[in-house]
């Protein structure tokens, strides 16, 4: 039997699509404002801790029908949109061949989370505690930095980032467990959350495109992504989002959203209206709007793929059921 839902964690899934989102969106962004088309790094922390969250809560079963059971849930969304949504937009100009044939790093993710699948049920299945996976992956990160080659752009824009998620992963698997509550009203919460993602992206900002030590100091902002996380999960189980998540008009579209964020991860980078930018902000929220509407069609289409998969009949209630 599943634990009960924790909607800290469906409003995180929010966030973090958000934050990806905005960062595929950068091309969007206009002088003065295009540094604010980032916080991927944070968003992409963010799920690979709703990743490992998720697990801890599952059933757990033989390696074969456990890890089927995993990726059944992401491979009808990858041939949906791989094989059918996206090839339009490999004609159109703004996906190449690679990203068909799912070989693009833009789709980094997607192996990663295969990968840390893996990893995690290593770990439960020698019995490891989740506290010393998380503390060998945060220092095994901190090490894979200074032998990662040296990167002019964010380093968790790089190959680096097959390896420094594995620790909010973890993270998310600690959690789950031992779930670290801090008190203070909303005011603190956001204040901290804010604080650590300023101090995030501070040494960044300093080390970005530097060599020496002026480049080995953008490890300091790991750290605090870890601390964001925290931050982040501690302000998302506030009553006050619950109540707006639950709410019957602007919770309907943040439920849509925390149901559809792997459709949102895939769909994100395609069919930028680059164009319309003299129109900003407007054009960002044009462009969100289609982004969730290709997200509604593909979960669609997936859920349509995996009943005739598994059932061999089509039961269309089911089709848009996670619109509620």
């Amino acid at each position: 039997m599943e634990k009960q839902r924790n909607l800290a964690i469906d409003i995180l899934k929010v966030l973090a699509a958000l934050m990806i989102t905005n960062s595929h969106l950068k091309p969007l962004y206009i002088d003065p404002f295009t540094p604010l088309g980032t916080f991927g790094a944070p968003g992409n922390a963010l799920f690979f801790f709703i990743s490992g969250y998720g697990l801890c809560l599952g059933r757990w079963s033989d390696f074969n029908n456990w890890y089927s059971r995993r990726i059944s849930r992401i491979i009808p969304s990858l041939i949906m949109w791989f094989g059918l949504l996206a090839v339009p937009f490999y004609y159109l100009g703004t996906h190449s061949f690679q990203e068909l044939l799912f070989m693009s790093e833009g789709y980094w993710f997607i192996r990663c989370i295969f990968i840390y699948y893996l990893l995690y049920y290593i770990v439960r299945s020698f019995r490891v505690s989740y506290k010393k996976a998380l503390l060998v992956s945060f220092m095994v990160s901190v090490l894979a930095f200074f032998i990662f080659p040296h990167v002019s752009t964010s380093i968790y824009a790089s190959s680096y980032h097959y390896v420094c998620f594995l620790a909010p992963f973890f993270l998310g698997c600690y959690m789950s467990e031992h779930k670290i509550i801090w008190g203070g009203g909303i005011c603190i919460k956001i204040l901290l959350t804010c604080i650590c993602l300023c101090l995030f992206y501070a040494p960044q900002f300093i080390g970005k495109g530097k060599d020496g030590l002026y480049y080995s100091l953008q490890i300091v902002s790991y750290p605090f992504l870890i601390m964001f996380i925290i931050c982040a999960y501690n302000l998302a189980g506030i009553k006050f989002l619950e109540k707006i998540y639950k709410s019957k008009y602007v919770g309907l579209v943040l439920r849509l959203v925390s149901q559809l964020t792997l459709e949102i991860y895939l769909t994100g980078r395609c069919c930028l209206l680059v164009g319309l930018n003299k129109f900003f902000p407007a054009n960002l929220i044009l462009q969100l709007l289609i982004i969730l509407g290709l997200s509604v069609v593909l979960k669609i289409l997936a859920n349509l793929l995996l009943q005739v998969l598994r059932d061999n009949k089509v039961c269309i209630k089911n089709l848009y059921a996670f619109i509620k």
